[in-house]
């Protein structure tokens, strides 16, 4: 795969789900989380900021791709971080002094810093995360019971790095030593978390919300492979694409625009054989599930994954590694 050179309306699309979506987790689940996009901005300047980076130039998208590929990443995070970095830097109300700013003591790395910026005379430590997480059946609303589609990641042990660790690296001696050379001595640091993502529900089975969630959270719904073609006779929608990782920030945009040259539609049968082969491939990719969106307006992104996912998983929870 190579490095993020996506065409100009990808990253225009990206740049509106950014400024449009809603966040993950209600404010009450934090202090530093959230509610809205664009922070210290009055109602009339977040609407009109809002309007004008959801319509950018042809210069300022440029620009925008341009410091993507200059981070030579294809994860989707530092894909999600470094937009909001190009969106904050064209903020003429933001003066952003550092990012992924590392913390060391004694050689050792503690943490990093996503986003050191200033807003007026506040001087704050934003924190970044974007997330897509499968919730578990029969899950009561635990947040360890959300994980990422690799089983690598859980909502809660996410949340309990970020609240515990990250967002207090600014209250650290080493921290504060660090922040010394970007600010005056004895600046006020505030702490802020900036989450969005999707959370997927398990199709036909019960799966509660997680605590403290925000009730206008993006949400899709997942499933097995062996359960794709029911599923499929349930939609409205004819054709269906499978984003790569480095398309999940435009959705919504693909649903509405179709097909693209870098993302083919495929018909109800060629989805099937499609999937079909993948989960019955002998590397590791075969394990993967896939991120399937229908091309409808109002489309529902859903995962599909190998028939074994949900038994690996109830195995990894209860033998952890």
């Amino acid at each position: 795969m190579g490095y993020v050179t996506q065409p100009l309306a990808l990253t225009t699309g990206e740049l509106k789900w950014l400024l449009q979506s809603p966040m993950l987790l209600d404010p009450s689940a934090h202090p530093c989380l959230l509610s809205s996009q664009l922070p210290w901005l009055s109602p009339d300047r977040r609407k009109q900021v809002c309007h004008d980076l959801s319509h950018p130039s042809h210069e300022q998208t440029t620009a925008f791709l341009e410091t993507l590929t200059a981070r030579r990443s294809t994860r989707l995070g530092i894909r999600y971080e470094t937009l909001w970095l190009s969106l904050y830097q064209s903020i003429t109300e933001y003066e952003v002094l550092a990012t992924n700013l590392q913390v060391q003591e004694k050689g050792r790395t503690l943490g990093e810093f996503d986003l050191l910026y200033r807003a007026g005379d506040r001087y704050i430590h934003q924190e970044l995360a974007i997330k897509f997480y499968l919730g578990k059946p029969e899950s009561k609303g635990d947040w360890y019971d959300w994980v990422g589609p690799d089983q690598a990641d859980q909502l809660g042990r996410k949340m309990a790095l970020m609240f515990e660790h990250q967002i207090n690296l600014s209250k650290t001696e080493p921290g504060e030593q660090t922040l010394s050379h970007i600010s005056p001595a004895n600046t006020d640091w505030q702490q802020e978390v900036l989450l969005q993502g999707y959370l997927f529900y398990p199709w036909q089975q019960p799966c509660a919300e997680p605590e403290q969630v925000n009730p206008n959270h993006l949400r899709g719904d997942w499933l097995p492979f062996e359960q794709l073609s029911d599923y499929l006779a349930t939609l409205s929608a004819k054709a269906f694409m499978i984003p790569s990782r480095q398309q999940w920030l435009n959705l919504t945009a693909l649903a509405e625009q179709g097909e693209t040259d870098d993302v083919s539609a495929l018909s109800e049968d060629e989805l099937i054989a499609h999937l079909k082969q993948h989960f019955s491939g002998e590397n590791k990719q075969r394990k993967r599930p896939q991120l399937v969106m229908p091309q409808i307006p109002e489309g529902r992104p859903f995962f599909v994954t190998p028939d074994d996912w949900l038994d690996r998983l109830n195995q990894k929870l209860t033998n952890p590694a």
